[in-house]
């Protein structure tokens, strides 16, 4: 169990604030001060803090942009390629390549092409 903190209000709130901002949620600042979520929330609310500028808003776009690259770098290596350019050409190309590629490899064959040289042969 943590300690709870024990602060003047405008320190704790200046803090929460600030700490909110970075992304913890009303849960763990609750924890850590003594009060409820939903306490933190008003606080947070009577400050004028946007409750989807932080905490778990936050950490849920942090989770996003965490997958999107991670997608991004799948596909990189799945084509060669950026997202975008995979977007362009159509999906039943996109199968050909990989069939091909599939079957290249299984042969014990090298394969060296990109989506994009592949389809622009």
């Amino acid at each position: 169990m943590l300690p709870v903190l024990k602060l003047s209000n405008k320190i704790r709130n200046a803090d929460l604030v600030a700490r909110f901002m970075k992304g913890e949620t009303s849960s763990e600042l609750g924890i850590q001060y003594g009060l409820t979520r939903q306490r933190v929330l008003q606080i947070l609310k009577q400050l004028g803090v946007e409750i989807t500028k932080g905490g778990f808003a936050l950490k849920c776009q942090q989770v996003q942009a965490i997958r999107q690259a991670l997608r991004q770098a799948e596909i990189n290596q799945s084509y060669g390629t950026s997202r975008a350019a995979v977007a362009a050409i159509p999906a039943e190309v996109r199968r050909a390549y990989s069939s091909q590629r599939r079957w290249v490899s299984s042969a014990g064959m090298g394969w060296a092409f990109t989506l994009e040289s592949w389809w622009a042969m």
